[in-house]
């Protein structure tokens, strides 16, 4: 295996890349307020199936990357003695590349961009992703 290969932070870089990359985040801005709705539910037993309820409005081939995404990200915390990647400092990396605003929304700074949206709201992304 070639050496930049076998180094994790070019593989997270990797697919952090991708997921920002897409035209639509994998959760979608069509949902965008049902993710948060959804989060903000106090009582976790409720919270949790809002967010299940959330996944079930999906698009199927979203639904499914999301699906083998959850399950390798499960297989890195199992390993959080070594790596240092909890379920929370999970979701706080990919958080803000899985879920957006709409760019139509100002954050605090003025600056429209998803990115710059991301960097106000990411508490709610890291509450979504964290919850699973």
């Amino acid at each position: 295996m070639m050496a930049e290969f076998s180094d994790p932070h070019v593989i997270g870089n990797a697919l952090k890349c991708y997921l920002r990359e897409l035209p639509n985040p994998l959760l979608t801005l069509e949902l965008y307020g049902d993710w948060i709705d959804a989060i903000r539910v106090s009582d976790n037993q409720e919270k949790l199936q809002s967010l299940w309820n959330v996944v079930q409005k999906l698009p199927s081939a979203n639904r499914e990357n999301l699906r083998y995404l959850i399950k390798f990200l499960r297989k890195l915390s199992d390993h959080q003695d070594v790596n240092k990647m909890s379920s929370p400092n999970i979701a706080i990396v990919l958080g803000p590349n899985l879920l957006w605003s709409p760019p139509t929304l100002d954050d605090l700074s003025g600056d429209s961009t998803p990115m710059g949206l991301n960097m106000v709201r990411g508490t709610n992304y890291v509450d979504i992703i964290s919850f699973y």
